[in-house]
């Protein structure tokens, strides 16, 4: 492309993905309005876990694994994010994740990948 049109190119681009952000999903809120709304799904999920061991009684099933994934991301102890605060505010999801982990991640070892620091300015 001809660098004399290459900014109204990038403008146009950026735009429109703009639009396409906005006009799906969660794209349509307020960071403020996202975390609101993760808020009440893990609330959602927490009061229908309960004390139970998973989500429709004494054995997984498919609804675990996706839900138990969501939330083990969510509540990752490798970034901080306000997700992590919002589930582990539910003693239910986190005992939830811990089970989930222990069964079927128990061998699952992270690589000691070594922390890249920038160099000094």
């Amino acid at each position: 492309m001809p660098e004399s049109a290459r900014a109204a190119v990038i403008e146009e681009v950026r735009q429109g993905v703009t639009a396409t952000h906005g006009g799906e999903g969660t794209g349509r809120f307020t960071d403020a309005e996202r975390m609101q709304l993760a808020a009440w799904d893990l609330g959602a999920i927490a009061l229908h876990l309960g004390d139970q061991d998973f989500l429709f009684g004494d054995e997984p099933t498919c609804a675990d694994a996706s839900v138990a994934a969501v939330l083990i991301s969510c509540a990752t102890e490798f970034f901080d994010t306000p997700l992590t605060g919002l589930v582990r505010q539910h003693t239910n999801l986190v005992a939830y994740i811990d089970r989930m982990q222990a069964r079927y991640f128990a061998t699952v070892r992270w690589p000691n990948w070594p922390v890249l620091e920038a160099e000094p300015a």
